[in-house]
């Protein structure tokens, strides 16, 4: 038959205990301070690299924004708000085109299902031309947003009129002489 234990016997294991407890939860206290220290780390360094692309996209001299798979715009740098105006909620068609549904033209498409387009535009907007590049860009949460550069080619095709035109005259001058 076993003997029931000791006042003192008692006491001494429950000090025991407590000590165990005590150094165990040091050590969860410790790890968890260490895994929240980590995470803090982790979203300081996101932070900073996240302000330096968008230092990046805004400092761009061409026009950059960002599109979701419902035309709405998640993103638009200084260039092209300062050709097309604040966003307003529109829809890319509506804020790009001035149509209220999607272009008939639209790329995005072709983006959401992984290629890179490259095309150019005419904007009646702006009286612009422009040459584009979407590509897609993967988000954190695993969904799609096309990523698009624009670059203002009014003046390359201002010049390519003018020199069809020189030649026009060119061949019309020769033809002219030749008789």
């Amino acid at each position: 038959m076993k003997t029931k234990p000791t006042y003192q016997e008692l006491e001494a294991k429950i000090k025991e205990l407590q000590k165990q407890l005590s150094n165990k939860n040091s050590n969860e206290y410790l790890k968890e301070s260490e895994n929240r220290f980590k995470q803090k780390e982790t979203e300081q360094v996101l932070k900073i690299e996240r302000n330096r692309l968008k230092s990046i996209m805004d400092t761009n001299p061409s026009g950059i924004y960002i599109v979701d798979n419902n035309y709405n715009i998640e993103y638009i740098n200084p260039v092209v708000e300062k050709e097309f105006g604040k966003i307003n909620g529109r829809k890319c068609y509506s804020y790009f085109h001035a149509v209220s549904e999607v272009c008939k033209w639209c790329k995005n498409k072709e983006v959401f299902t992984g290629k890179s387009v490259k095309w150019e535009w005419y904007s009646e907007k702006n009286d612009k031309y422009y040459d584009l590049f979407g590509t897609p860009l993967k988000n954190p949460d695993g969904s799609i947003s096309k990523f698009e550069m624009i670059f203002d080619i009014t003046e390359r095709k201002k010049n390519e009129k003018k020199l069809k035109q020189r030649e026009n005259y060119l061949v019309a001058l020769n033809k002219a002489t030749e008789i």
